[in-house]
């Protein structure tokens, strides 16, 4: 085998592989928004806020960015997420906004789906692409101004599931 038929057939090879480990970077995710009333927030001594807010829709406008759709669920799906999740919390008042890019624990739902209360956690920095839309000024976040808000609107990024391998099931770990 000639030496330029040797560098080509291992080039394509190395093409092959780098595509699809470039493929395999990002889970692809759904988009959670939840929206609500005057909220509440207590900063703990941790650096998270707790967080509770009242009347909130009871409903998840949940959109699918992989097939371009979007469904309503009811919110009590948030209590089966057995993870943490990015979100944006937008507070906003009569005469102010403010935004806190953050990571979302421990929700809860009570008072027959009208409060929800949750533990937010200020993110360093955001390396996704799905919640990049809606961080505007995340980095002047001022408490003072988010506990005048009225309303809140929060955007979830929720991770899918990858496919499982259904010939094989030995490999579904």
């Amino acid at each position: 085998m000639n030496p330029y038929m040797r560098s080509g057939v291992l080039s394509l090879i190395l093409l092959f592989f780098l595509t699809g480990m470039g493929m395999a970077l990002e889970l692809p995710a759904d988009i959670f928004y939840i929206q609500g009333g005057a909220s509440t927030i207590t900063e703990e001594s941790t650096g998270t806020y707790e967080v509770i807010v009242q009347d909130i829709v009871p409903y998840l406008h949940i959109t699918d960015r992989s097939q371009g759709t979007s469904s309503l669920t009811n919110i009590e799906k948030l209590e089966t997420l057995p993870y943490s999740m990015n979100g944006v919390l937008m507070f906003s008042g009569e005469d102010n906004e403010s935004s806190l890019m953050a990571e979302v624990s421990n929700v809860s739902v009570s008072d027959g789906n009208k409060t929800l209360k949750f533990l937010a956690k200020p993110l360093d920095f955001y390396d996704g692409d799905v919640l990049k839309p809606f961080a505007h000024d995340t980095d002047a976040f001022i408490i003072d101004e988010a506990v005048k808000s009225r309303i809140i609107g929060i955007y979830l990024e929720i991770f899918n599931h990858p496919p499982q391998n259904a010939h094989y099931p030995i490999f579904n770990l």
